[in-house]
């Protein structure tokens, strides 16, 4: 038997090799692992969550990778516990330790330098971290708790793994600081209080106690003892003797009074039985009406096929709907193996949580969907959910998805067919054409089509599900090309609108594959409840964008409402969300508004007599990537022109010309483009449909360049160098645009320029004409894509054009010697200006205290690199690069070499994301060679982006980090 594992995982195994079986999917680098009294399994992770109770054939984050359809499992904690290196975990279930310090579970934290105490609070079966004081601190820089385990004595043994350096790859192997000779092993124990001192516990010895003995101690109330007592019964080398004695002994507990020893010796003892074979159905009658935890570890032994296939399907079923929210839990767990008389009453308790609206129990809840999916893909429930369905569709909605197979697709169809228009219909579809049978596609591709016949936006989002399902299967897009461009031609064909067309991009300038903003109607400080808002809130408080209307002649005044926030309330506003209106002919801000800290939309009027009837544009703009507090929505102005209408006819028929790849309306798109008389935003929508159609990196520059000026002039010009077929025209408006550009905004249009052989030739060109900083070509990524390009002469060429300037080392380490002045020399840590600075130039990707995007490595913990470190991990990424993080290089088969960070795949599709932390999807199909490279896709030009102050304040935010 083999497994393919990815990244983390849990699995176990039988000691002698006959068995092993994969128990959940995801995590980072789990290490270590811990059961309570009721059989749960818990571990330690880092980078995801520092515990997780685990959950069998559930899938948890990891890094980008998707889940199993189902979601990923429910957590038990809500913070990092200021670190992403934690490792070791022990229960803690003895008498030794005074009473607040037992049912708690002790945690590592090496990076740290602490132990964790978290006191553990059930929620029916779901656990919850309640958590308590430092366990242990310390404050030798070398003290590292890796593991923790409870011993038989009833103390806490904590294994040190004493080391300066504990990175596998921030410092070199061979470097002298890191110590290959000591280790430590900490006891920790119990000695009482100054009026009533303890004696240090004395260590059992379990190897000296007879059968009877053995025995007594299943009933222990110290979990190792009762574990190592349990293994020892099992492995005893009188079987018999073995049997009888433990026989008897469960047939005096069930005959006498009830006992908390009790109670623990008949959930071992049941265990022992079962792994001897000696458990009769008798016998599990009588423990049948014991206490909870007998009936849970009844439930754990048929989820472990302990008992055979009729005392599992007669038990089962009474188990799942025990009265006790454990019982239940292990009954589900042991329900994921299919048997169709577990089948109603899994489904019965899922509609039960469904109809009381209890999301507390999210344990039980997940493990009874996991339950419930394998029921559906063993092909047991056929039509036993029909009278259920319309009770709960959304449950059942996603239990569909879950099913990666036929039967997920034929439930996914019913629930389409009985709920059309559901929040989930989308996603059901798609589900629908990557997992149904491909016989059916092209009669379901037409239905689709012919019912929606007179409602083109619901063609169009059914027409992009049905793509992405298509896309995932590895299936050709040909089969929507009739369909398409139909759709096309026929939004092509419509009036052009009265009103400003407005145009949504990234805070880098390019078109988002799915807007941040969204037209919202809200609550108005008048009483007004129907105006139309631009908004960025639903789709994600942590999403940025820019929304920048047509030029339009300026009022002698303008009004308008706003709503929103830029920063948590007592904190001042951050200033990166904001509406303002610019001159169309300079770029210059004329007026400017932050949210008003209100979710009611409050009035603003601008005074613009000085420049009526001049040309201006609106801009809208969320810059902040926290996740609350951090969005806006601006709405009903006084120009009605600028109020939201939704996206244009055209911008749509650009975006499905692109994404279906529609050539036959190529010309279409040239002579929109090519119509002076035409609205700048459509031009732009049809200049981008055809850069996406025929890939051209120097057109896809001076795309850039007129998406993000506000001027209308440089849209023309660009608009026009696009338009025409003149290289000359093209090349000498690719030189004014690197010309005019800043270093940073140079970067990013080399890195543009670098994804085909035409634009690395113009990016050395351009230097060579000194429109284009020679710095440029030290960058090791632009370098490495360079040389992907194979461009005659490169090495040469860069010399070349490199000669004058200092070696890259040489001004690394001057660079890094200037900031580290810069930040020796701030005073104190601004934690609101650090914070800013972090969202803006590192939230993308990384994630800190909570804020940010889990593309990169999560950075709580990341101050006890010390300043040096740090500073070398911010401005000269490429030097010490995880495996996990070094980009992926793609060259494809139409000449393009993409470069990012490989995320996962989805099916026929490879999933990446680019060093703007936003995630590209490409066919697998479409790719030639695949290569990971040496190197971070974190931009190696941060220390010119970011002023050397606010570098100071990141770097200080960075490294004082507060108790969680």
């Amino acid at each position: 038997q083999q497994m393919t594992l990815n990244s983390g995982n849990t699995f176990r195994f039988r000691a002698d090799g006959s068995h092993i079986e994969q128990c959940t999917w995801g995590q980072v680098n789990p290490f270590g692992l811990a059961f309570d009294r009721w059989g749960n399994a818990y571990n330690a992770d880092c980078h995801s969550m520092p515990l997780t109770c685990l959950l069998p054939g559930a899938y948890y984050p990891s890094f980008g990778k998707p889940h199993d359809g189902l979601g990923f499992a429910p957590n038990m904690i809500d913070h990092s516990h200021g670190s992403t290196g934690i490792c070791g975990v022990a229960w803690y279930e003895a008498s030794h330790f005074p009473e607040e310090y037992r049912d708690c579970i002790y945690l590592c934290n090496p990076v740290n330098g602490q132990v964790h105490r978290d006191h553990i609070a059930f929620h029916g079966s779901s656990p919850w971290v309640e958590t308590q004081p430092e366990f242990m601190t310390c404050d030798d820089g070398w003290f590292r708790p890796v593991d923790v385990k409870l011993g038989p004595d009833g103390s806490l043994y904590i294994a040190d793994f004493y080391n300066a350096v504990i990175g596998h790859y921030e410092v070199p192997l061979q470097h002298p600081r890191r110590d290959r000779t000591h280790g430590r092993i900490w006891r920790v124990v119990w000695r009482g209080t100054n009026a009533e001192p303890e004696d240090a516990p004395k260590m059992p010895d379990l190897t000296q106690l007879n059968v009877n003995g053995l025995v007594d101690a299943l009933g222990s109330d110290n979990i190792t003892v009762r574990t190592l007592a349990t293994h020892q019964l099992v492995d005893h080398p009188n079987r018999e003797e073995m049997t009888s004695v433990l026989t008897t002994a469960v047939d005096t507990v069930l005959n006498g009074a009830d006992s908390t020893s009790g109670e623990l010796m008949l959930a071992h003892g049941l265990w022992v039985l079962a792994r001897c074979e000696v458990l009769t159905s008798e016998r599990i009658a009588q423990l049948q009406t014991r206490s909870s935890l007998v009936r849970t570890h009844l439930a754990h032994l048929a989820g472990d096929q302990k008992l055979s296939a009729s005392f599992r399907t007669s038990l089962l079923p009474q188990l799942l709907l025990d009265a006790d929210p454990q019982v239940q839990r292990a009954a589900a767990m042991a329900a994921r193996f299919p048997a169709s008389e577990t089948l109603l009453p899994i489904t019965q308790q899922l509609i039960r949580l469904e109809r009381d609206g209890d999301q507390g129990d999210s344990h039980l809840r997940h493990t009874l969907r996991i339950a419930a999916r394998n029921h559906l893909s063993a092909g047991l429930v056929g039509n036993q959910w029909d009278d259920v369905l319309l009770q709960a569709p959304e449950l059942f909605a996603g239990i569909a998805l879950g099913a990666r197979d036929t039967q997920g697709a034929s439930l996914a169809a019913r629930l389409l067919r009985s709920q059309p228009a559901s929040a989930q219909s989308l996603s059901l579809l798609q589900h629908q054409v990557r997992y149904g049978e491909e016989q059916s596609l092209s009669d379901l591709i037409e239905h689709r089509r012919t019912h929606h016949a007179n409602t083109i936006e619901r063609q169009l989002l059914e027409l992009e599900a049905i793509q992405l399902g298509l896309a995932e299967r590895g299936l050709p897009l040909s089969m929507l090309q009739d369909w398409g461009t139909s759709l096309a031609r026929h939004l092509l064909q419509q009036p052009m609108t009265s009103g400003l067309n407005w145009t949504e991009t990234g805070l880098d300038g390019q078109f988002p594959a799915e807007p941040t903003f969204v037209v919202q109607q809200r609550l108005s400080a008048d009483g007004d409840k129907s105006g139309n808002y631009f908004c960025s809130l639903p789709r994600g408080e942590q999403r940025t964008g820019r929304l920048r209307s047509e030029p339009f002649a300026l009022p002698a005044e303008l009004s308008f409402f706003i709503a929103g926030h830029n920063a948590i309330p007592g904190q001042k506003l951050k200033r990166s969300n904001l509406v303002r209106v610019r001159s169309a002919e300079t770029g210059e801000v004329l007026a400017e508004t932050l949210p008003p800290r209100n979710d009611v939309a409050q009035p603003v009027v601008w005074n613009l007599e000085q420049y009526n009837g001049r040309s201006g544009v609106v801009e809208i703009v969320d810059g902040d990537t926290a996740g609350a507090y951090a969005w806006l929505a601006v709405g009903r102005f006084s120009l009605p022109a600028l109020n939201p209408g939704g996206p244009s006819s055209i911008q749509q028929a650009a975006r499905l010309i692109a994404q279906l790849r529609l050539a036959t309306l190529d010309a279409e798109l040239r002579t929109l483009l090519q119509n002076a008389q035409a609205s700048l935003s459509n031009r732009l929508y049809a200049a981008d449909a055809l850069i996406q159609l025929h890939p051209d990196s120097r057109q896809r520059v001076i795309l850039l360049a007129a998406q993000t000026t506000p001027i209308a002039e440089r849209k023309q010009q660009a608009l026009t160098a696009l338009a025409s077929d003149n290289a000359d025209q093209m090349r000498e408006q690719l030189g004014l645009v690197m010309q005019s550009a800043s270093g940073s905004a140079q970067s990013l249009l080399a890195q543009t320029l670098l994804e085909d052989a035409q634009g690395g030739e113009s990016l050395l060109q351009l230097v060579a004409e000194g429109k284009a900083s020679p710095l440029l070509l030290t960058r090791p990524d632009f370098v490495e894509q360079l040389t992907a390009l194979e461009l005659p002469n490169l090495n040469n060429r860069l010399a070349e054009l490199t000669r004058d300037l200092p070696p890259a080392n040489e001004q690394l380490a001057k660079l890094i010697q200037h900031r580290k002045s810069v930040v020796d020399a701030l005073p104190m840590v601004d934690v609101e200006a650090g914070a800013a600075t972090f969202k803006k130039h590192c939230a993308a990707c990384h994630q800190y205290r909570g804020a940010g995007n889990k593309i990169g490595p999560q950075l709580d913990g990341v101050g006890q690199r010390g300043l040096d470190r740090l500073l070398e991990d911010i401005l000269d990424p490429h030097r010490n690069v995880d495996a996990a993080f070094r980009s992926t290089a793609l060259a494809l088969q139409n000449g393009q070499v993409l470069t990012g960070l490989k995320r996962r795949e989805e099916g026929a599709t490879l999933v990446l994301a680019d060093p703007q932390g936003k995630e590209f999807t490409v066919p697998l199909a479409d790719i030639d060679e695949q290569r990971t490279t040496p190197l971070s896709l974190m931009p190696a030009n941060l220390g010119e982006v970011i002023p050397e102050q606010d570098f100071a304040q990141l770097v200080k935010y960075l490294l004082t980090v507060p108790k969680p």
